[in-house]
């Protein structure tokens, strides 16, 4: 009992902050991957010397969810495969 009221009322805390947030952006994927997201394809490494190649065909959407794939696949010289996108 001792360290469930202290853990109640953490829980009910963040609950409060939690309620002051305000959502500023979204995308529910409802459909097909909008303009919105820019894909970056390749295998440049990105500044901290990846070993994946970057393909389109790796993200798809399932259930109105975002879905990126990750796969050992040798393609362009890289052993995996793998989605990166930006908005």
């Amino acid at each position: 009992m001792r360290i469930l009221v202290p853990a109640l009322l953490a829980a009910a805390s963040s609950l409060t902050h939690a309620q002051g947030w305000q959502l500023v952006w979204s995308d529910e994927f409802n459909g097909s991957i909008g303009p919105n997201w820019v894909f970056e394809t390749g295998a440049g490494g990105w500044g901290n010397n990846e070993l994946q190649y970057y393909r389109r065909e790796n993200a798809t959407i399932e259930n109105n969810a975002l879905v990126i794939t990750a796969k050992r696949e040798n393609f362009g010289g890289a052993a995996y495969t793998s989605a990166r996108m930006k908005t």
